[in-house]
């Protein structure tokens, strides 16, 4: 699968109502699959493109686990971003 999953814990003091929390990454190469509090958030399939996730309905007040897998071995098809500018 690649890497061993990484795993943090963040502590929140309390939740603010009607307030969005996201994670955001500066990149991943190639799959990452995001969990809080055991529960998949999402998956990002790309190269070094910025994703986030909205885990506003995955927080609670007090401790929140937060893993991080990622898949960096070749699946039969890469695909890399590029930008021209």
């Amino acid at each position: 699968m690649g890497n061993p999953p990484t795993r943090k814990n963040l502590f929140i003091d309390q939740l603010v109502p009607d307030q969005r929390y996201y994670l955001e990454f500066e990149g991943a190469a190639l799959i990452s699959t995001v969990y809080v509090n055991g529960q998949e958030v999402g998956e990002h399939n790309g190269g070094f493109s910025i994703f986030r996730f909205d885990v506003t309905d995955y927080l609670q007040a007090g401790n929140n686990q937060l893993t991080v897998q990622v898949d960096h071995k070749s699946r039969q098809t890469q695909y890399f971003q590029c930008w021209e500018g």
